[in-house]
C-alpha cells in the first residue's frame, strides 16, 4: 500500500522508567504516488534495562486531511 517509509524521531524526552518519543512518518501511497505525513507519539517503559511496556498513538485523522489517499487530479 506505501513505499519509501521513512520514520523521524522529532522529539525525545526521558524521566525514570520512561521514554517518549514524538515521531513523524512520510510515506508515499503506492496507489497514486502521493506521499503522506503521520505524525505519532511513542511511550515506553523499561524495568532492568529491558523495555516491558510500549504504547503508540497516531494522529489517523490526519490520513483523510491529506491528497494521498485521493486520486490525483487529472488535466
Amino acid at each position: 500500500m506505501y513505499r519509501d517509509i521513512q520514520a523521524t524521531i522529532d522529539d525525545i524526552i526521558a524521566e525514570d522508567d520512561l521514554v517518549a518519543l514524538r515521531t513523524t512518518i512520510k510515506e508515499i501511497f503506492r496507489r497514486n504516488g502521493n506521499e503522506m505525513t503521520l505524525p505519532g507519539i511513542t511511550i515506553c517503559r523499561f524495568k532492568d534495562g529491558r523495555m516491558i511496556e510500549i504504547r503508540r498513538a497516531f494522529d489517523n485523522a490526519n490520513i483523510f486531511r491529506q491528497p494521498a489517499i485521493k486520486p490525483p487530479a487529472t488535466n
